[in-house]
């Protein structure tokens, strides 16, 4: 299987956001879970949202970004919302065809996953 991040047709980020945008790869993924710091926020800049600040490496030019720990949605149930995050990257699981590799992580520390269910698309830049 191809990694489709990219398409339109079936990229989450750039339908909704426009062709300058994408969902990230598993490469980008496991680049920001292993060259960023990640420090767990409660109530982030007084939201009432829980999830990850995720600061690039001593915070060169102050680049950040926030992960809400929005959990999933299973059928009708938004699980898991303020406790855990699930995001979805655009590389298929090699050993799935139906699986994709995503990030999931909760309070304590993140973590690479496969992607199932209603996982967050958080879209990077395509430029």
């Amino acid at each position: 299987m191809a990694d489709w991040s990219g398409n339109a047709d079936y990229d989450a980020a750039t339908a909704n956001c426009g062709k300058d945008w994408k969902t990230p790869t598993q490469d980008q993924i496991q680049e920001l879970k292993e060259n960023c710091t990640w420090e767990w926020q409660e109530n982030y800049n007084g939201s009432g949202k829980n999830g990850y600040l995720v600061k690039g490496k001593d915070n060169y030019r102050n680049n950040f970004i926030f992960l809400p720990a929005a959990g999933y949605r299973y059928g009708t149930c938004f699980c898991y919302q303020g406790s855990d995050g699930y995001y979805w990257s655009s590389t298929p699981d090699e050993f799935s065809t139906y699986g994709a590799y995503g990030l999931y992580f909760y309070s304590s520390r993140p973590y690479l996953s496969g992607r199932f269910n209603g996982f967050s698309v958080r879209p990077v830049s395509g430029k």
